[in-house]
């Protein structure tokens, strides 16, 4: 099962998909420009991809991560999952993953994440984009923070889409919103 997660993702990341199957991102205010709450940063999406399910995903995604709910969020990631975070640490394991957010997200505010490329093929899936956060470090103001991610996610017996490896960079192709 993992060697053909490997043999796919190259695959995936290599074709473009066609524009009807592609996120465009939506024009939006980044977290350092607004002053919007947290519940309306969480509703902004990007154009459906044509799969309700990975759409679903992309917004409990976003709806957890905002209400810095760090239980919920691992619900969404696999129990074998694999999470690389922007600084490079390595996180294996669905309640890994949730005490990392657990110890994380309390300085995390204003989150916003914006799809740029998706495509399913069978029982896996990819989502690349852009994100943008501010970062409260204790007695500083909040300071915005953007970057990229890769999801990779794989459909359950349940049929739900989980995520089965997700990178984190803070080099970013562009800010969210923002060409």
């Amino acid at each position: 099962m993992k060697r053909h997660l490997i043999l796919l993702l190259p695959l995936m990341l290599a074709c473009k998909p066609a524009s009807g199957d592609a996120r465009q991102a939506e024009p939006t205010q980044t977290p350092a420009r607004t002053a919007s709450s947290s519940a309306a940063l969480a509703s902004r999406r990007t154009a459906s991809t044509g799969s309700a399910s990975l759409d679903a995903l992309h917004a409990a995604f976003v709806r957890a991560y905002n209400a810095r709910d760090a239980a919920a969020l691992a619900g969404l990631y696999t129990d074998s999952a694999t999470l690389v975070g922007s600084s490079g640490v390595v996180v294996r394991g669905r309640e890994s993953i949730r005490d990392g957010y657990a110890r994380s997200l309390t300085a995390l505010q204003d989150f916003v994440m914006e799809a740029e490329a998706s495509a399913e093929d069978g029982a896996l899936a990819y989502e690349r984009g852009v994100y943008s956060q501010n970062v409260a470090a204790p007695g500083r103001p909040p300071q915005a923070v953007f970057g990229t991610y890769l999801m990779v996610a794989r459909r359950g017996a349940d049929g739900a889409w989980r995520i089965e490896s997700h990178t984190v960079s803070r080099a970013p192709a562009r800010e969210p919103g923002r060409e």
